[in-house]
This record gives structure tokens, C-alpha cells and sequence, in this order.
């Protein structure tokens, strides 16, 4: 059964474009390029938000920046656990101080590659 994205505050299609072919990165993290366009977060990177379609090269991107958001995960992780960005853009908790993180576990994940309900917020330091 396929889970639907709850809403949060979205960044609507043709304001940014994919840098890259993002198909297989919906419900990552995703940043900007030096070019000013979407690309997949790579790890503990500064992310905007969490892409929510899947769009090929130079097609618009739907981003939610804040709010609820489906997420993939990276490993497992509890609920209220503070997230960032693994090397492909996948959820993982951190405790380090230095970590840059982009949501906070509303729902606990088991296993890398589940899909599970989280907070965007904007991108902080752990502490």
C-alpha cells in the first residue's frame, strides 16, 4: 500500500529545477547546486528541504521546507530522534553536535529504505 505525503508548507513546481535526474529521489533531502538547482543531499550537507516528486534533469521540483513530510530512512531511528542527511540523501539520527539537521522522527523506522512521517525544519546544528 502506497503511504501518502502529509502536507506541509511546499514549495510549488517551476519555482526550481533538477540538476540532476532526481526519479529516485523522492522523499529525500535535497539541496541546491552552485547553479541554483535541486540536486540530492549528500552527507551532514546543508538541505533545503525534502523533495516530494520525481523529476528528471531541468523539470520542476515540489519541495517541502517545512512541516510534515513522508521521508526515507537510512537505518533505523526512534521516534522524536533529530535527522540529517546520509550520502544519498536518506534519513539517519545524530546526536553530533556539528551534524546539520533537516527533520525531526515523527514516526519510528525499523530499517534503511522505509518510508516514515517526519518534521522538516530548517536546516540547524544539532545543538
Amino acid at each position: 500500500m502506497r503511504r501518502r505525503a502529509p502536507g506541509g508548507d511546499v514549495l510549488k513546481a517551476g519555482s526550481l529545477l533538477a540538476g540532476a535526474d532526481l526519479r529516485a529521489a523522492q522523499y529525500r533531502f535535497v539541496r541546491l547546486d552552485a547553479a541554483g538547482n535541486v540536486v540530492q543531499a549528500s552527507t551532514n550537507e546543508r538541505i533545503i528541504g525534502v523533495l516530494q516528486n520525481r523529476p528528471n534533469v531541468n523539470e520542476p521540483c515540489t519541495i517541502i521546507f517545512c512541516g510534515e513530510s513522508l521521508l526515507e530512512s537510512g537505518g533505523s531511528f526512534a521516534v522524536g530522534a533529530w535527522l540529517r542527511s546520509d550520502a544519498t540523501g536518506r534519513a539517519v539520527a545524530t546526536t553530533t553536535a556539528t551534524d546539520i539537521v533537516g527533520a525531526i522522527a515523527l514516526e519510528a523506522a525499523n530499517a534503511a529504505g522505509e518510508l516514515v512521517r517526519v518534521l522538516v525544519i530548517t536546516p540547524s546544528p544539532y545543538n
